[in-house]
Formats: C-alpha cells, sequence, structure tokens
C-alpha cells in the first residue's frame, strides 16, 4: 500500500510539473489586422506589427494574465526598462498606435511597459488593477490617456517629458513621475548669476544642471518647463521647490 502512495504522489508531482512547464512555454497569438504577440519563458511580451489593438493579447483564459511581467513594443525595442538609458526613453520608432481597452487588466504580476514613439493612445482600463505595476514609460506621441487607463495601480511610476500628456495625466492622478531629460546644460562651477532671459526662450534646453553653492537667478530667466537639476537640498533645489519647478535632486 506504501508503494502504491508513492507512486501516485510521484505520478501527481510529475503532473504538476508539466503543467507549470507548459503554463510558461512560450506563446503567441494576434491582438489586431497584423499585430501580433509573443509572450516568452520569462513572461516578457513583445507587441510588434502596425496599426491600433483591436483584441485583447492572450489566450481569453483570466488566468493567462497572471504569467505577463512585463510589456515592450516591436522587437527593436529593449526588453525591460532597466536597459533603458536613465535620462531618455530613447525608443525606436514602432508601428502600434493604441492600447485596447482591458489589454492587460488585471495582470497582477506585470512590473513594468514601454511604449513606443509610434503610440498615440491608451484606452480605459488598459492597465488597470495591475498591483506590482512600477514604471510605466510613457513618449510625448502619446496624446490620449483615459482616466482610468491606470486605475487603481499602487505601485506606479510614469517615465515621461514635463509638459507631456503623461505628464499631466501623472499629476491628476498624483502618480510620481521619473522625468525624461536628454539635454542639459551644466552651468560652470564658478558661476554666480544668470541674467534674464539667459534660458528663457530655448525649447532645446530640457534641463540645467546647478552646481551645489548659490546662484542668484534673474525674473524670467529660466523657461517654465525646463526641469532643474541640483544637489539634494541645495540653494538650487530649494529654489526650484520655490518657483515651482521640476527637480531632480543629485
Amino acid at each position: 500500500m506504501r508503494k502504491g502512495k508513492i507512486i501516485l504522489i510521484a505520478a501527481l508531482l510529475t503532473a504538476a510539473a508539466l503543467i507549470c512547464t507548459l503554463a510558461f512555454a512560450a506563446q503567441s497569438g494576434f491582438c489586431g489586422d497584423g499585430i501580433i504577440w509573443t509572450l516568452d519563458d520569462e513572461g516578457h511580451m513583445t507587441i510588434s506589427g502596425t496599426g491600433p489593438m483591436t483584441e485583447v493579447p492572450g489566450t481569453g483564459d483570466w488566468s493567462f494574465n497572471y504569467l505577463v511581467t512585463s510589456v515592450s513594443f516591436d522587437s527593436g525595442l529593449p526588453a525591460t526598462a532597466t536597459d533603458l538609458p536613465a535620462t531618455t526613453t530613447d525608443l525606436p520608432p514602432a508601428g502600434v498606435t493604441s492600447v485596447i481597452s482591458m489589454a492587460f487588466y488585471d495582470c497582477d504580476s506585470l512590473t513594468e511597459v514601454i511604449l513606443p514613439e509610434s503610440m498615440q493612445s491608451i484606452d480605459f482600463w488598459a492597465f488597470a488593477n495591475c498591483d506590482s505595476l512600477a514604471l510605466a514609460v510613457i513618449p510625448d506621441s502619446v496624446t490620449v490617456i483615459d482616466d482610468l487607463a491606470f486605475d487603481a495601480c499602487p505601485n506606479l511610476t510614469i517615465r515621461c517629458r514635463r509638459g507631456s500628456a503623461a505628464y499631466a495625466y501623472a499629476a491628476a492622478h498624483g502618480i510620481p513621475v521619473d522625468l525624461v531629460v536628454e539635454n542639459i546644460v551644466t552651468l560652470p562651477e564658478d558661476i554666480t548669476e544668470i541674467g534674464i532671459q539667459a534660458f528663457a526662450n530655448d525649447p532645446a534646453i530640457d534641463a540645467i544642471r546647478f552646481p551645489a553653492h548659490a546662484v542668484s537667478v534673474a525674473e524670467g530667466a529660466i523657461g517654465p518647463d525646463v526641469v532643474i537639476i541640483a544637489p539634494a537640498g541645495s540653494p538650487a533645489a530649494q529654489w526650484a521647490a520655490a518657483n515651482g519647478y521640476a527637480l531632480i535632486e543629485e
């Protein structure tokens, strides 16, 4: 009898292992006209193609959602946000233009999503109820984000540029922002003063890096959308906070 029980337990364990192996095997399918989703055995989903998503990616079984850990678009993009430069999205163009409603609803294991420069809109509940979602990289090309697109994502930070639709969405919903800056002007260490309109009308400037010591800044010297980079607690950091500028502390 004992030998029979041992054989039965071994058989059950083998079956369970087989089910887990099948569950995490690479899978693929369509989620639009010519748009293909692929899920690898580590839970990373890649979506490739051109145009809007018209179907929810996956198998139609809600348990499938728990396999997805990260999402990126087009094979030319990094698999994870950790592969992106810290100060820029630096995303090559891809063809997918929208994320359909409930595309990644309740993907409880999803930790990050990287959207391409072709992306234009994110529909309602596209990433809602994703408790583990920690980072969404959203480029300037996204101009429409439904009010409930990231509903009930308590751990979310959005990486975006100041002035973008994603920036406005994050501000409206109290979501932390990881600001993207590319064109940085670093002030010389011996600077003591910035004159009127010195950096007020240059749209190419994303950010200005200040030294640790106090610098006198004339009224109207720096445009309102410029990000201030300064040592934590420095005079420049205090000035940025007092004058409503976005701040990155180093």
